[in-house]
């Protein structure tokens, strides 16, 4: 447990990763995600990591890695082991809370996400979903992302 502001909160720690040799690829970096804004907890968070070469942030079947993470507490970080691989030195995260359970973004008759999502980078938002170079960060060795979950309906 922790002290935040006064308030008492859990942090749970949950390590994810990637059934791959480290030996057979080169050395792990690792990328710490720091999920903030929840407000909830019922759902999981669907996590998607892209590379360029990948349909950001739209077809989780083409990242490089997804995980499905359930809803423990208001404050979640989750430390994703990445194996240094040619073409996975810049990559983008895309975030949601899936509180529905049926393990898509849930969108309205005008296609407007009802469920919170974010992104690396925490782009604006104004000109529609960012691409892939608005969200995009380098992976030196161990790279701290904060992602702020948007919500446009509560």
């Amino acid at each position: 447990m922790i002290r935040l502001n006064g308030k008492t909160i859990k942090l749970y720690l949950i390590s994810l990763f990637i059934n791959l040799a480290p030996s057979a690829f080169g050395s792990t970096k690792e990328i710490i995600i720091n999920i903030q804004n929840l407000r909830t907890e019922k759902g999981n968070l669907n996590i998607a990591v892209f590379s360029k070469n990948s349909t950001f942030p739209k077809e989780d079947s083409r990242a490089l890695a997804t995980f499905i993470v359930p809803i423990i507490e208001d404050i979640h970080e989750f430390k994703i082991p990445i194996i240094a691989k040619s073409g996975w030195s810049e990559v983008a995260i895309a975030v949601f809370l899936d509180s529905d359970f049926n393990k898509k973004l849930t969108k309205n008759i005008f296609g407007i996400p009802k469920e919170a999502f974010g992104f690396s980078k925490n782009p604006s938002l104004m000109r529609g979903a960012p691409t892939f170079d608005d969200c995009k960060f380098s992976i030196k060795n161990t790279e701290i992302v904060k992602i702020y979950l948007k919500r446009f309906f509560h």
